[in-house]
C-alpha cells in the first residue's frame, strides 16, 4: 500500500457498504469506518441492530456475508 493510500485511509471518511437483503435485493448504506493499518483492517461503525450489522456479522466478528462491497471515494 502506498503512502498516499495510507494517508487517505487515515482521514475521517464515509464509505458505502452494500450487502444483500434476505430477498436478494441490494442494501446500500453510508457508514463511517476507521482503518487499522497495522492489521490491515477496516472497522465499520454502526449500530448492532442495523440491517448492515445484521448482514455482515455480529459486533467484533469479521464480515460473514457471502457478498458485500465497500466503496470509498476520495474528493
Amino acid at each position: 500500500m502506498t503512502g498516499s493510500v495510507r494517508s487517505f485511509l487515515a482521514e475521517p471518511l464515509v464509505a458505502t457498504l452494500t450487502t444483500l437483503r434476505p430477498d436478494g435485493s441490494p442494501h446500500v448504506v453510508a457508514v463511517r469506518f476507521t482503518w487499522d493499518g497495522d492489521r490491515g483492517t477496516a472497522r465499520v461503525l454502526t449500530v448492532a441492530a442495523s440491517r448492515s450489522a445484521r448482514s455482515t456479522g455480529s459486533a467484533g466478528s469479521p464480515l460473514r456475508a457471502p457478498r458485500r462491497c465497500p466503496t470509498i471515494r476520495g474528493g
